[in-house]
């Protein structure tokens, strides 16, 4: 069984930590929850942090000229300068993180989706975009792992959030002497899982990784850091999962295994490709065959096993790899 790195992850308070929502309530999270017992859990609420109370009258984003103001409309309080600063001191007293959970639609927490209203008093939004806080975020770690706690609820960017996580915590321990595995030996356990995400960024971290031209180490893992992070940055394509899975098969043609059950894989890997089945279920076969058939190589490879099986849930339907 692998063992893990805890990553440390920056998330929003009112998701399973506080009751700290504007109206004093509290999000679930089965992931979050989760994560609590195995990270580095970093909880905050910028608006608790500069001031604001629980229960508190509810803050919006208003375009004021070429820039959003963070405003709460009951008492026309402007607290977008505290909010930037709360932002620059408390990102900057972190140690290097791993992700980012953020509170959906918040004002402050927000990705992408935050209501900007063109006045305070009007009641559609003119546009839509980051929190305050997200946006500092944003700009500070823009290929860091960013999440909302929507994003967990599904298969494919709750997948894809955890293995970014768990994988760049692990770099990070390789980066930092932290466990005695080297560039080139996390390099080669992850080539399965690299050629999925990004093929041509794959082969510059090979490159990288080989260090033929015999660079510093500070040098060689800076870059190969930054590879690594855009690699990550977007969810695979089907098509590219469903390449190595098909690779990974080809290590099972000597084996010994009945027709049916070679029959079985290939209908997993056709209703995956479908979206008739999510990729655990061709993964979890091949998982079942790397034990019974003592396949040493593919027991290595991170791709089968990106973050921990507790972190499974237990939505049968939304179980991913």
């Amino acid at each position: 069984m692998r063992e893990f790195i805890q990553p440390r992850i920056l998330v929003s308070r009112c998701i399973e930590f506080e009751a700290c929502r504007y109206n004093g309530a509290m999000i679930s999270s089965e992931t979050v929850k989760k994560l609590q017992n195995i990270a580095e859990m970093y909880p905050v609420c910028p608006e608790m942090e500069i001031g604001l109370g629980v229960p508190r009258e509810p803050i919006r984003l208003v375009e004021k000229g070429d820039m959003a103001r963070l405003i709460q409309p009951a008492t026309g309080r402007d607290i977008t300068e505290e909010m930037h600063t709360f932002a620059e001191w408390f990102l900057k007293s972190l140690p290097p993180l791993d992700g980012f959970i953020l509170k959906d639609r918040s004002p402050s927490c927000g990705l992408k989706n935050v209501p900007i209203y063109g006045g305070i008093g009007e009641s559609e939004p003119k546009i839509r975009g980051n929190g305050l806080f997200a946006q500092e975020i944003v700009s500070r770690f823009p290929l860091i792992p960013l999440a909302n706690e929507r994003d967990l609820t599904g298969n494919r960017l709750r997948g894809h959030f955890l293995t970014q996580i768990y994988t760049i915590a692990e770099f990070r321990a390789v980066r930092n002497h932290e466990i005695t595995k080297n560039l080139l030996q996390f390099h080669a356990e992850n080539k399965y899982l690299l050629s999925a995400y990004h093929r041509t960024e794959y082969n510059t971290l090979t490159a990288l990784a080989t260090n033929r031209s015999e660079r510093s180490f500070d040098v060689v893992m800076k870059e190969y850091e930054e590879h690594l992070l855009q690699a990550l940055s977007r969810p695979p394509r089907v098509t590219s999962h469903l390449a190595v899975l098909r690779h990974a098969l080809t290590h099972f043609e000597d084996a010994s295994i009945p027709p049916q059950d070679r029959e079985k894989v290939k209908a997993l890997l056709e209703a995956y490709r479908t979206g008739a089945k999510p990729l655990s279920a061709p993964c979890t076969l091949i998982r079942e065959w790397i034990v019974k058939y003592d396949e040493d190589y593919l027991s290595q490879q991170t791709y089968f096993e990106p973050y921990p099986a507790v972190l499974e849930t237990s939505d049968p339907d939304l179980l991913t790899v």
